[in-house]
């Protein structure tokens, strides 16, 4: 598989696992609405899955494991868990575009890791037209509470964090893990503090009753999402190789049409012409960002490139010891190096010597050499 075809695929299976991971959570929190237990189970249905397949699960040193274990696993459940909360306290209409402003986040936060951005009028543009389609979506009618407002703000902090996290430790200063492992160091280390996260949300005093009370479908909606969810682990390991942050978090939002239908149809999510206006102005700016990254990168490369090959056509010719980089280094060359040869016949080689260092400073030095010679 080429470059092009991998990213289209990884693309592709991102978007996919994402909009199933969204649709699938909110059906099992609202049947069994233990979101952060939902979490946990999640993250060890993925732990036992990896388990016996141990040839997959390779790294290149203790350093490197550990570099990734305290910084990757936190983050990755602190995302999950806020995600969940989120669904259970919002519809996903409002937590997909609220999700929109994320990338503003996330090119502010790349700038403190100094990850290169060029801001162009169409990237601005695109950013403001998401601001608008948000705003938009709130005033049609969007399901607001502090709880899930919070939540979302949360969600979109941790993900952006643990998105830059993973990128910085893949492509900027990598490690050597494979990525069965990197799944393996996300779920194993963060399924405890999201379980003792569960316990201190007084989740484990439903448990029995919960599980007494758990029905086929139920069972069925928990299932699949620990399914989608060890597929989006492995989907976002494999893009996150090959986009940015920022990216990153556009192709997590511009699938999203597909979640709002759902929630409009399956939950009575809010369907007003100024909210759906306004979820197409966000999810549109959404794809006109990614476009605009995309040429504002391919044009920042593409002038690093001219400049690098502009710097070494300069620097060739003093490499060479020519002087003839400009027809005035030309001249100089030729003046300096016939003071040389004066010097040399009426002072001697000493005096000659030194009127040649003088002229190295100008360029010309091969000149009185070649004059020397």
């Amino acid at each position: 598989m080429d470059a092009h075809m991998n990213l289209v695929f990884s693309v592709a299976f991102y978007m996919v696992a994402s909009a199933g991971m969204s649709i699938f959570n909110k059906l099992a929190v609202v049947h069994t609405p233990l979101p952060l237990t939902i979490v946990t189970v999640q993250m060890a249905f993925t732990v036992l899955t990896l388990l016996p397949n141990r040839s997959a699960l390779t790294y290149g040193s203790a350093r490197d494991v550990t570099r990734w274990a305290v910084t990757v696993p936190l983050l990755f459940v602190a995302m999950l868990a806020s995600s969940m909360l989120a669904l259970q306290y919002a519809t996903l209409g409002t937590i997909v575009v609220c999700r929109n402003v994320a990338p503003i986040a996330t090119m502010l936060i790349e700038r403190c890791f100094r990850v290169p951005f060029a801001a162009t009028a169409h990237t601005v543009g695109a950013l403001s037209i998401i601001v608008v389609g948000v705003a938009l979506y709130e005033r049609g009618d969007v399901a607001f509470s502090p709880a899930a407002m919070c939540a979302i703000a949360l969600n979109m902090v941790f993900a952006v964090l643990e998105r830059i996290m993973q990128r910085h430790l893949m492509a900027n200063d990598p490690v050597t893990l494979s990525k069965g492992m990197m799944m393996m160091l996300n779920n194993a280390i963060g399924a405890p503090p999201c379980l003792l996260l569960a316990a201190a949300m007084g989740e484990h005093v439903r448990w029995t009753s919960t599980y007494a009370e758990l029905t086929p479908r139920a069972l069925t909606y928990l299932l699949v999402s620990c399914l989608n969810g060890l597929a989006i682990s492995y989907a976002g390991i494999r893009l996150q190789h090959l986009v940015t942050a920022t990216t990153f978090m556009v192709v997590t939002n511009v699938n999203k049409f597909a979640v709002i239908l759902f929630g409009i149809a399956a939950f009575n999510d809010t369907a007003g012409p100024t909210a759906l206006l306004g979820c197409m102005l966000a999810i549109c700016g959404g794809i006109y960002y990614a476009e605009a990254r995309k040429r504002a990168d391919a044009a920042g490369a593409a002038y690093a490139k001219v400049g690098q090959s502009d710097a070494a056509q300069t620097c060739a010719p003093r490499r060479a010891g020519c002087a003839c980089a400009s027809p005035v280094r030309a001249l100089s060359a030729s003046a300096v190096a016939a003071l040389a040869l004066d010097a040399v016949d009426d002072r001697g080689v000493d005096d000659g010597a030194r009127v040649c260092k003088a002229a190295a400073r100008h360029g010309s030095c091969a000149a009185v050499s070649g004059s020397f010679q």
